[in-house]
């Protein structure tokens, strides 16, 4: 897909105001309409079969698949749009085998147009379209999947927060704050506790870790900080969450960010 003036130019930068999570730009509708002439691979009858089969209908057999996939995709729920997207990137890797070109630019060209129209969206290169949140988270959770290769356990903790945050159409904030708080104690409990102690007692408390390890933090001001961390997240998210009450999404992206920074400051503190 030939780059467009803006993109050229480097006048492409992010929008300013709020992600766009539950519901779909028009721009966007057109724009995945509009896919199979952009040579990624896609042939209209191929975006009909995924878009029908997504939506659960017949094809129109009175209209060419494009103009029939196109009146599809204006019309259905937002949420519906984002499957179509991954049955897309199926459709595209299962043609192409062990080759992945087209699912690379596709990958590319759909999260490039997610971040042009400020959509809170990202399609990674295992096909599943997931959150995206600002620059500085993006950064957090990548930084962290790539460190805690020697953490498995924590790092799927931190997966499957993502995973709960991305959920549709409603996320799962309170199991994303869950999930961060896991990863939290998986690696305190590392940390602190052989394989066997941590069968015996799962339940690892940030203020005993600190008692074994007072020095980890550079003041107490980081140390009181995290401690209320730790205590929000097991208080909101886990054990004790409190029927009616639902965290906002700034508040779950805020506290899975600060946990999985704190995880990352343990792993390099604490390397395995």
């Amino acid at each position: 897909m030939p780059d467009s003036f803006s993109q050229r130019h480097g006048l492409s930068g992010p929008p300013p105001g709020t992600l766009v999570r539950d519901e779909v730009p028009v721009s966007f509708r057109v724009f995945l309409a509009d896919l199979p002439h952009a040579h990624l691979g896609i042939e209209f009858h191929d975006m009909q079969k995924v878009v029908c089969e997504v939506l659960q209908e017949w094809p129109d057999e009175q209209l060419p698949p494009y103009y029939d996939s196109k009146r599809r995709i204006k019309k259905c729920e937002w949420f519906r749009i984002y499957e179509i997207i991954e049955g897309l990137y199926v459709l595209l890797r299962d043609k192409e085998g062990p080759h992945r070109g087209y699912t690379g630019s596709f990958v590319k060209a759909i999260s490039e147009a997610f971040v042009s129209r400020n959509i809170g969206w990202q399609l990674d290169y295992n096909g599943n379209v997931v959150t995206r949140g600002d620059e500085s988270f993006e950064r957090i959770i990548e930084v962290a999947d790539r460190e805690l290769a020697n953490r498995q356990t924590t790092r799927a903790r931190i997966q499957e927060a993502i995973k709960d945050l991305s959920r549709r159409p409603q996320p799962d904030l309170t199991g994303a704050i869950s999930h961060a708080f896991a990863a939290m104690e998986c690696i305190v409990g590392d940390i602190l506790y052989t394989p066997e102690e941590i069968r015996e007692n799962t339940h690892h408390t940030f203020g005993s870790f600190l008692k074994h390890h007072p020095d980890l933090f550079p003041s107490e001001d980081f140390k009181d900080g995290f401690q209320r961390l730790w205590k929000y997240a097991n208080n909101e998210g886990s054990r004790h969450g409190k029927e009616g009450i639902e965290p906002a999404r700034d508040e779950a992206e805020l506290v899975v960010s600060l946990a999985v920074a704190l995880v990352t400051y343990l792993n390099r503190k604490h390397p395995k």
